[in-house]
């Protein structure tokens, strides 16, 4: 068995993806960790991260990395490099709880208190309580064999669309 405690500096890890290379991925509190033929890499705000703290991971189909953070939006990395989707530019909230990938190119994250958002192709569409969520309050996320989207609520149940 081998531990990376120093990396993630003995703090939480909420989420691991697989990379299409084959590559392992991890969100920490400490950071994004990357397990690359027996290299480890870590990228942390100086590398151009919102925050550090970090919730959910999924590729999308085209092989870019989608990271849920807790206070810093959805953040995409590909080519080396960060983009930072929050309030300021149209993302609805700066805490992501899920992210997910939908076979049509397309990402999924729920938010904790501002529901959900969709960014297809650049562009981001929000639904809340008033489009008939049970509750802005997300917290996971799922497609099922037909292609319909379930929604993990605090305290409000399951939605499905």
């Amino acid at each position: 068995m081998c531990g990376h405690r120093e990396v993630t500096a003995g703090q939480r890890v909420y989420a691991f993806a697989q990379a299409p290379d084959g590559s392992v991925w991890s969100a920490t509190e400490n950071g994004l960790v990357h397990w690359d033929k027996g290299v480890t890499r870590l990228y942390r705000q100086a590398d151009g991260l919102p925050t550090n703290r970090l919730r959910s991971l999924a590729f999308d189909r085209a092989g870019t990395l989608w990271i849920g953070t807790s206070g810093g939006g959805l953040v995409s990395f590909a080519a080396g490099r960060f983009q930072i989707l929050n309030p300021a530019n149209g993302f609805p909230h700066p805490q992501v709880r899920a992210v997910l990938a939908d076979p049509d190119g397309s990402i999924w994250a729920s938010t904790a208190g501002g529901g959900l958002a969709h960014v297809n192709q650049g562009r981001i569409t929000t639904y809340t309580v008033a489009d008939g969520l049970p509750t802005d309050q997300l917290t996971s996320l799922t497609l099922d064999a037909q292609g319909s989207l379930w929604i993990g609520t605090w305290g409000a149940g399951i939605s499905r669309m």
